[in-house]
């Protein structure tokens, strides 16, 4: 994966998913009359027993085990393909996601039929590919490997064919390796058949350094990069197989999907990876009779972390440590165990119960890794997310400067004195009951009336921009204040109509003069505080005018006129 490639998007756990596949009865088991321990339910069933007989009883032990499928040796390739949940991966992974399938089983168990087909026809299948012009036609034996790279073509096609409003393109590469007594050979560059050396880093996790990664541009180079690795990849002959694999082999695929918009203003890339892993299988060399001690060791070792690294991921917390580091195939399986993949983990049994005890221990790593819980994550250029980020607010620093612009152009058209709302004056009152109307408009200064990125783009000076803030606050605290008095004023004012009822001595037209002592006097009190409101707000507009002056084209429209205020008239 390119390395500036980063997560986003970030889905909801998703469950590790758990097929098994069990294989006929080999000629050579048959021929000894092995029974078969395994008991697959109808088609479609998720649920596949052992079945063992005890000699001494003759009764039956049954024990069951629950998957997402239960394939049987009847299950052909092609059915398999659709039911055991590697189209689901396929179309993550054209959205920019990863994947990963991975066989898992004894030796001899069917591990690389399931994945590529029969070695014999391989090459012949190969050859089919490339000599003809279609390439649509499969075989009944195709594994799924050669059908999975097959159905990715149609994906892409699609997508990029309903693309609406933009252009959707795909570049393919593919590398292939495999992991040989702990140690990591390019099956694609077999020149010098070096080592590489496994490295980390925080972008791209655990990668092969210096692996040769080819560019693919057609599915016939696809099936190149499969075709070569398969050829490279070491095998051997024991008892239990004549073609067993002695090496853990990956196919990864590389697939960087290219968005533009419909003016090549944006273009967005997602780094999907799609990794097929053919497992070398357990085995006991007493039963294998195997001359290479030290390569079977090296296997059993291999994989006996990898089921440590289940057991542990299975029933990962927070201070759970999972042993990823302790072969070079489990960390490069780390995405795909507990990380940020789409997992799909194909167990492969045999039925013979000569081979019971190692179909059981495949059945129960199958069974702790369907606990595995992976947090899948779409693969995103860091690069692209940095362009769309700054295009994002270049276009919103466009809206709002030519907002702005539009704003500077109704106030420029505008007459000073209509800046300000027009003060509204309570009607006097009369005899009968008016609604109470606020003796003043709300107004407000430019700091606050308008967006602070006006007074952002307008006042540099920050001295002059405090200023304005002391003003409208001081300026908001007198409304406040003469609201108040003006809710005090239409209460007395009540009173007083209501004593007048009662007093034939007082006329409509009293005057403050004549009214009783304690309401004329809070009514020249209220008065002589209205008088220092006005003065205060004088005071406050004059120093706005001071203000304008010199500095702001903006205060320039606030003129210093004067606020009505409302005359307590009695009756």
């Amino acid at each position: 994966m390119d390395p500036r490639a980063e997560s986003t998007e970030r889905s909801e756990n998703t469950q590790l998913r758990v097929v098994v596949r069990g294989r006929p009865l080999l000629s050579t088991e048959k021929q000894r009359e092995d029974a078969s321990c395994c008991r697959f339910l109808p088609t479609g069933a998720k649920e596949m027993q052992i079945v063992t007989l005890d000699p001494s009883t003759n009764r039956e032990t049954i024990r069951s085990f629950h998957f997402d499928l239960c394939a049987s040796e009847h299950t052909s390739q092609i059915e398999f393909f659709q039911r055991c949940g590697v189209v689901e991966i396929l179309q993550s992974v054209v959205q920019g996601y990863l994947g990963t399938v991975f066989a898992y089983g004894q030796t001899g168990s069917g591990k690389t039929y399931s994945m590529s087909g029969l070695d014999e026809l391989l090459d012949g299948v190969y050859r089919a590919r490339t000599s003809s012009s279609s390439t649509e036609e499969m075989q009944d034996t195709d594994g799924i490997l050669l059908r999975s790279i097959r159905y990715l073509y149609s994906l892409m096609q699609k997508a990029s064919d309903e693309a609406e409003g933009e252009e959707v393109t795909f570049d393919l590469r593919a590398s292939s390796l495999e992991i040989y007594n702990e140690h990591v050979y390019d099956l694609l560059n077999t020149s010098k058949r070096r080592r590489l050396s496994v490295r980390w880093n925080e972008h791209r996790g655990f990668y092969v350094q210096d692996l040769l990664v080819v560019r693919c541009d057609s599915i016939d180079d696809v099936m190149a990069v499969v075709h070569e690795g398969h050829k490279n990849r070491r095998v051997g002959s024991h008892e239990m197989n004549n073609d067993s694999s002695r090496s853990h082999s990956m196919v990864t695929i590389y697939v960087d999907r290219i968005t533009k918009s419909k003016d090549y203003s944006q273009v967005v890339t997602k780094n999907g990876k799609l990794t097929f892993v053919d497992l070398a299988g357990s085995e006991r060399l007493k039963e294998t009779k195997s001359v290479n001690t030290d390569e079977t060791c090296s296997i059993n070792k291999s994989l006996l972390t990898l089921g440590t690294v289940i057991s542990a991921a299975s029933t990962a917390s927070s201070a759970t440590y999972i042993p990823y580091r302790d072969s070079k195939l489990t960390k490069l399986l780390m995405d795909s165990l507990g990380g940020s993949s789409f997992t799909l983990m194909i167990a492969c049994i045999s039925p013979s119960s000569e081979y019971l005890e190692e179909t059981l221990s495949t059945l129960h790593y199958a069974t702790r890794a369907r606990n595995i819980k992976n947090k899948p994550t779409v693969q995103v250029n860091a690069a692209d997310i940095l362009v769309m980020n700054l295009q994002r607010q270049n276009a919103q620093l466009r809206a709002e400067k030519q907002a702005l612009e539009l704003r500077l152009g109704l106030l420029s058209k505008q007459q000073p004195d209509r800046l300000l709302h027009t003060i509204e004056t309570r009607p006097a009152i009369s005899g009968q009951e008016d609604k109470p109307n606020s003796s003043f408009s709300e107004i407000k200064l430019p700091l606050l009336s308008s967006s602070k990125q006006f007074i952002s783009h307008e006042h540099s000076n920050t001295e002059q921009k405090s200023e304005l803030q002391r003003l409208q606050i001081a300026y908001d605290q007198l409304l406040c204040d003469h609201a108040a008095l003006n809710a005090k004023v239409l209460v007395l004012e009540d009173r007083i109509r209501h004593l007048a009822k009662f007093e034939p001595s007082c006329s409509v037209n009293t005057t403050p003069e004549n009214a009783s002592g304690s309401q004329s006097n809070a009514i020249e009190y209220l008065k002589r505080q209205v008088r220092q409101l006005q003065q205060r707000e004088q005071d406050l507009m004059q120093a706005l005018v001071r203000l304008r002056a010199p500095r702001s084209r903006i205060c320039s429209f606030l003129p210093a006129q004067r606020l009505v205020v409302v005359e307590v008239v009695r009756r």
